[in-house]
């Protein structure tokens, strides 16, 4: 039942729109409004009939329930970073190869959100300094790595765990590492 309100307020509101309805003609006067979910639309005093205008029934139902599906999948990204970041910014949407990437800046560090075509989280790259690391995370490092410097720090949230992809690097090599729970890892080491 809750599909069928919800797909009706969506061809209430396309017909406002697009001047069409569903009966074939629409004919209303211009401060009439149509009141479509909880916002009210102003329609249109012109007649159209929907054939003449391209769509069919099938079509335009068609169109509404992906259009209403893109709505709930933008809600729920847009949910999952209200209620995981404070002080967002610049906040941007775009597939990419099958699943959805949201990118922003939090304060002064730009991060990414990757979500399913679904919209269902998937997992999060937040870009940083050698500042962001706790300071046993950074004396660790020091010790192990004592000639190097930090390039850029990228903690990674995924499936409940959080880790860091650290870049380091002196006059000699370009070291890439995982750090989780006080385990360093090597991922790669390039010579230059």
């Amino acid at each position: 039942m809750k599909k069928i309100i919800a797909v009706i307020g969506c061809a209430i509101f396309v017909a406002a729109i697009t001047n069409n309805s569903f009966a074939g003609n629409y004919n209303v006067s211009n401060y009439q409004t149509i009141a479509a979910a909880q916002e009210s639309y102003v329609a249109s005093e012109k007649t159209t009939p929907a054939a003449s205008a391209g769509f069919t029934k099938k079509a335009t139902v068609k169109e509404l329930k992906a259009k209403l599906r893109a709505t709930k999948i933008n809600n729920k990204i847009s949910s999952y970073i209200d209620d995981h970041f404070t002080d967002v910014s610049g906040i941007k949407v775009y597939p990419d190869n099958g699943v959805l990437v949201s990118k922003f800046m939090m304060n002064d560090r730009a991060a990414r959100v990757v979500f399913n075509a679904n919209g269902n989280w998937m997992y999060t790259v937040i870009n940083g300094q050698e500042k962001d690391l706790s300071k046993s995370d950074r004396q660790m490092l020091n010790k192990r790595f004592k000639n190097f410097s930090i390039t850029l720090v990228q903690e990674i949230r995924q499936e409940g765990m959080s880790f860091y992809k650290i870049f380091l690097e002196n006059n000699v090599k370009l070291s890439i590492i995982f750090l989780c729970d006080g385990e360093i890892s090597i991922d790669k080491e390039y010579t230059r």
